[in-house]
């Protein structure tokens, strides 16, 4: 029945909801709290645009709409609500046309474009028509940071962000929202070429559909209050949180946040295990999962699966990933002299480097198992009753992520594996909360009191994010 011909009051079926507008046009009307429809629209994806966020709910407060704004913590869309239990004389339509024509001046105002119209029959048919409005775009255009990249990458993430809020919102709550995003998953994989902007797709509907299903993730004294606006940044340096690129940031990877978010359901599945040598290499494993896919062919050999059998090497500079304690404490411990891992200058005079020298994938394997095992016994030499039993406790933690870390045993994604979730795992299996580090890179060559210090610090972090309210929205 055409939205203007409906009758005032309106009532709607549990979890019934309807498109209503026109064609593409993305305006819902859905059951609210109380049984009456509100009138429901995806103003715009946040993606790029996080600094606007109280600039665009200032113009929909002056626009005069009636309804509230606030950011969806799982899409990243800035949504309107408008409770409709007073409906015009002229029915529904009328607050449509209302709605209309207010968010275009609101729009027009904030110097945003009007959302694509993407008329189809069903979300896949949808999620195929916008992968062609951008299937001519190269992966570095369509990747969220790095030269080449330009603006269709935050327009494609935007669109496909507003087209999940609307799918969620029509489904939602007569089906569960793993249930839907995971079909969606499913249809838009078996339809969508594997183009760069295909994978962009792909990629957005696997980050919602994880970050899902690890709401239940954490052990319950850390879990987060707000999990769908948080979870993203238990695996973002906290100097990056401020980016405008949001869940995405580290998107020029294509793949990381969702393996990330998987990575952390296989380690939580682990419950009080201790970690080995092949559960760490599972865990990275699953944390790179389909990543990379945007890599040039040349750089696939280095993100293999498994322990490395290769050399690897990285900078080190000072005040950030190095130290002069740091180095010293290396220098004087057993592993510099063990052959497994070189500091020195740089070849060509690059600067100073640490370089993990090659060995076969088993040599890896029983390396992981070797640090690992020093781990554990000395936790278990440590007196519970000492006054610094904790304090010896995270020096010992800290130490076996360092080792880990500085034989960098992956060929990539080490800091990833080791400073976001082993560093986490290892933690809360003491009774700790998890931490969440300004600059992971910390472990490289700082030394372990400067670790120590970074970690009490990305505690202290951690539980102001557990504990945080939703990302900020705003309404009248």
């Amino acid at each position: 029945m055409p939205a203007a011909t409906l009758p005032a009051p309106v009532r709607m079926e549990a979890g019934r909801a309807r498109c209503v507008g026109e064609p593409g046009e993305g305006l819902l009307l859905v059951e609210g709290p109380d049984g009456r429809p509100e009138l429901v629209a995806a103003i715009a994806g946040m993606v790029g645009r996080r600094a606007s966020i109280d600039r665009l709910c200032d113009a929909v407060a002056r626009s005069g709409l009636e309804g509230t704004v606030a950011v969806d913590p799982l899409t990243d869309v800035l949504a309107y609500r408008e409770p409709l239990h007073r409906l015009p004389a002229g029915g529904a339509g009328e607050a449509i046309d209302r709605f209309r024509g207010q968010l275009a001046w609101a729009r027009q105002h904030c110097g945003l474009p009007a959302m694509p119209r993407i008329p189809a029959p069903d979300p896949v048919h949808a999620l195929a028509a916008l992968h062609g409005l951008f299937a001519h775009c190269t992966p570095r255009e369509l990747s969220v940071r790095g030269p080449g990249s330009g603006p269709q990458a935050t327009d494609l993430l935007n669109a496909v962000s507003c087209l999940l809020f609307e799918v969620l919102a029509l489904r939602a709550p007569a089906q569960p929202q793993e249930a839907v995003l995971a079909r969606l998953r499913d249809d838009v994989d078996a339809v969508l070429p594997g183009t760069a902007a295909g994978l962009v797709i792909r990629n957005a509907i696997a980050i919602a559909l994880e970050t899902v299903r690890t709401r239940d993730t954490l052990p319950e004294p850390y879990r987060l209050a707000h999990h769908d606006a948080w979870a993203c940044y238990l695996f973002m340096d906290a100097s990056d949180w401020s980016s405008e690129l949001g869940r995405h940031h580290f998107e020029n990877e294509l793949g990381y946040m969702a393996g990330c978010l998987q990575a952390l359901r296989r380690l939580a599945s682990l419950g009080d295990a201790p970690l080995t040598a092949a559960t760490l290499m599972e865990i990275h494993d699953v944390a790179i999962g389909k990543s990379f896919r945007r890599a040039p062919e040349p750089m696939q050999d280095r993100f293999q699966t498994g322990y490395r059998s290769k050399e690897v090497s990285f900078a080190l500079m000072d005040g950030r990933n190095c130290s002069a304690a740091g180095l010293a404490e290396f220098f004087a411990s057993p592993e510099a002299g063990t052959g497994w891992i070189t500091v020195g200058e740089g070849e060509g005079g690059g600067g100073l480097q640490l370089k993990a020298n090659a060995m076969p994938s088993l040599d890896c394997e029983r390396k992981a198992d070797e640090i690992l095992a020093a781990y554990y016994r000395q936790l278990g030499a440590i007196e519970g009753s000492a006054p610094d039993a904790e304090a010896m406790r995270i020096a010992a933690l800290v130490r076996c992520c360092q080792s880990l870390d500085r034989h960098h045993l992956f060929a990539d994604a080490n800091i990833r594996t080791i400073g976001y979730l082993c560093m986490n795992k290892l933690l809360w299996d003491l009774g700790m909360e998890p931490a969440v580090l300004e600059y992971p890179k910390v472990f490289d060559m700082c030394s372990v009191a400067e670790v120590v210090d970074a970690v009490r610090r990305g505690q202290q972090r951690f539980r102001a994010l557990r504990q945080a309210v939703q990302r900020p929205g705003c309404g009248h």
